[in-house]
């Protein structure tokens, strides 16, 4: 075999291959790349948004939204809301509408820059303002204000708050990035640059990841390491999402963090302290990143370093030090939990998510009453000045009664959800059971397992225009029941997904691409039998199960299901390298500890 003659011939095939990577990934881009005009327009009708909302002060708001758009049209010169000088390069329709909704709302934070500067110039407490207003559409003060003085002010800013909430696609993923943009530049001029250097960033910062997994495999030989660290970080598969603009490498990040949180720990836990310090800081760091990015992945994420540190527990010998494990793991879950109810409870969820919940059926008294419930939910504005001072109630700065008054009635609203949507829930309150602790953990299994529901019925609601050859059989829910039977079957088939050989060349392409990662990451697994390294390999395969498990009761196209399991291929790609290498007895000695 050309390995057995040593280092050197590695790095010829190596050099090689990533010269091939090259080529391929320059031929798929060049295939691939679209520009297209910028679409930086809004429509300042109830049809913007939902044609079933009705605006308070529909004219005033009306008056406000066609001058905003104005400006707009005048400043991109749009014809038929598309941007006559303003291009978008892209990769993918996603990737299209991500960047487009960026350079939107984009120019909504400018207009609400330059409003809270005019009004902070003007004595006015800009952290008060945003603490005491509410720009929630479903609130029937939406153009009031006790701040008489400023009024047209502040009704621009619920304004531009509703467009925000209500015309901008992927809000979540591109807040973040529009508040950084914001802070450094003017204009939409250099949107595109921005992009490139946010994705260039993400990957400098993801190789380092990468060469700190591969160095506790290999010897002191930084060479190698640097070839091994380019030829999973220029994979076509894995380049084409650092040319574009999706959450992917972000998440990829995120878990990669996770695995060198796992590993650091592992090396630097001989009685010392300041690692779980250090450690606590950097998960905190991460989780903040994902809650930003994409909240939905928190909860099996969360799960996932539970069950880690679970085994990273049993594996230390000092009592004192399993605590502080303990103490770690129990203080960041339950800091994280709070951070993501402040997301939770964040204004602009409040204001229309659960109303969207029935816009597609009739009404009905389940409905009515739901609707009554969703009103007490949202808080009534107060205009009497007096009442206004002492009982405001905090929008952007949660405070705990306001909370605990959110998640109470909360629990009502997907109680009476579970009854209009024939989701079979256990009953929490049955005679059975009069501990509260257990009730609240029923309550919450509920909530978890209806929501996987919702998701697999809003992946079923997707494959409708899907061809059939994409779609994956999945399960079938009617009820709780039907969740929890799934998941051991999940649990172990979710490693070996998305596979399907059928007549489809893209599908059968990626296919083949993830049975050679399974087939060198067993071999390398198998080969780890006697190393302590063993521990390091499983623990951060330990770490994706609960969001593998998620994926595969929900995924039911074959192309979305590639995307969501992106974060595993990429470590599966790591180990699948070294498995690869192992194959050839006389690269044992460019492994640590391989033997040992």
């Amino acid at each position: 075999m050309f390995f057995l003659n040593g280092l050197k011939n590695i790095k010829i095939i190596l050099t090689i291959s990533l010269f091939f990577f090259l080529i391929a990934s320059t031929i798929i881009v060049l295939n691939l790349k679209i520009t297209k005009k910028a679409e930086i327009s809004f429509i300042c009708s109830n049809q913007g948004a939902r044609s079933d909302l009705t605006i308070p002060g529909e004219q005033k708001y009306s008056n406000y939204c066609n001058k905003f758009k104005k400006i707009l049209d005048d400043r991109y010169e749009n014809i038929y809301g598309k941007s006559q000088y303003l291009n978008i390069t892209f990769l993918e329709p996603d990737n299209f509408t991500y960047i487009n909704s960026l350079g939107k709302l984009n120019e909504i934070n400018f207009e609400k820059k330059k409003i809270l500067t005019y009004l902070e110039k003007n004595d006015v407490n800009i952290r008060s303002l945003l603490n005491y207003v509410s720009f929630s559409l479903s609130k029937p003060d939406f153009m009031s204000t006790n701040r008489k003085k400023f009024v047209e002010e502040i009704s621009e800013l619920k304004v531009l708050e509703f467009l925000r909430q209500n015309q901008i696609h992927g809000i979540e993923f591109i807040s973040f990035f529009s508040k950084l943009y914001t802070s450094i530049f003017n204009n939409n001029q250099y949107l595109q640059l921005f992009v490139i250097i946010i994705n260039s960033i993400t990957l400098i910062i993801i190789s380092l990841f990468v060469f700190y997994i591969f160095k506790q495999f290999l010897k002191n030989n930084n060479k190698l390491i640097y070839f091994l660290v380019l030829f999973v970080i220029l994979n076509p598969l894995n380049i084409f999402y650092f040319f574009s603009f999706y959450k992917e490498p972000f998440l990829i990040l995120f878990f990669l963090g996770l695995l060198v949180n796992s590993i650091y720990l592992n090396n630097n836990s001989k009685d010392k302290f300041i690692p779980l310090i250090n450690s606590f800081l950097f998960l905190l760091i991460l989780f903040l990143m994902l809650l930003e990015i994409k909240d939905v992945y928190f909860l099996p994420s969360i799960f996932g370093l539970m069950m880690c540190y679970i085994l990273l527990i049993y594996k230390k010998k000092s009592n004192l030090y399993k605590l502080f494990y303990i103490l770690k793991i129990f203080l960041l879950t339950l800091l994280l939990m709070n951070i993501n109810n402040y997301y939770s409870v964040s204004p602009h969820n409040i204001s229309n998510n659960r109303l969207s919940e029935f816009s597609d059926i009739q009404l009905n008294k389940t409905e009515q009453k739901i609707q009554k419930i969703i009103k007490k939910v949202v808080p009534k504005y107060e205009t009497n000045k007096e009442t206004f001072e002492k009982k405001e109630e905090k929008f952007y700065v949660i405070d705990p009664a306001y909370q605990k008054k959110y998640i109470k009635e909360l629990e009502q609203y997907e109680k009476d959800v579970f009854k209009l949507k024939n989701f079979e829930h256990y009953d929490c309150n049955s005679d059975s059971s009069n501990n509260q602790t257990v009730i609240k953990i029923c309550k919450k299994i509920n909530s978890i397992l209806y929501k996987i529901y919702k998701l697999k019925l809003s992946t079923i609601s997707e494959n409708k225009q899907t061809n059939k050859e994409n779609i994956i059989k999945g399960y079938k829910f009617n009820g709780a029941n039907d969740v929890l039977k799934s998941l051991p079957i999940a649990f172990v088939k979710s490693h070996l997904m998305p596979l399907n050989l059928n007549s489809n060349i893209k599908i059968m392409i990626l296919s083949i691409y993830k049975i050679i990662l399974l087939l060198f990451s067993i071999i390398f697994i198998y080969k780890l039998t006697k190393s302590k390294n063993i521990f390091i390999t499983l623990n951060c395969i330990v770490i994706f199960l609960p969001l593998l498990t998620s994926i595969d009761l929900i995924s039911t196209n074959f192309f979305t299901y590639f995307r969501y399991v992106l974060p595993y291929n990429f470590y599966l790609n790591i180990i699948a390298i070294l498995g690869f290498l192992t194959i050839f007895n006389n690269n044992d000695k460019y492994f640590h500890k391989f033997r040992s």
